[in-house]
């Protein structure tokens, strides 16, 4: 069944009117990704390690936060 509106102004227009113009302006309607639930286990895990972490200090975290990052250069040599 398709969906009509019809307009304060009278004009009529279908779903379909709508979405097509909507997607001609650039427009593009989505779903997110369904991404499964925490399961206990993953619950426990993670309080766990916020546990042992809780009373580690900043500079702790600074030397570990960026520890894989890695510079490429784009131009030439560094």
């Amino acid at each position: 069944m398709k969906h009509v509106f019809r307009l304060q102004t009278g004009v009529t227009l279908s779903h379909d009117t709508i979405r097509r113009t909507l997607q001609m302006k650039g427009m593009h309607g989505y779903r997110p990704p369904r991404k499964p639930l925490l399961e206990p286990m993953h619950k426990k895990a993670r309080l766990g390690f916020a546990r042992a972490h809780a009373e580690k200090d900043e500079d702790y975290w600074d030397s570990r936060l960026w520890k894989h990052e890695i510079k490429i250069p784009i131009f030439g040599t560094n």
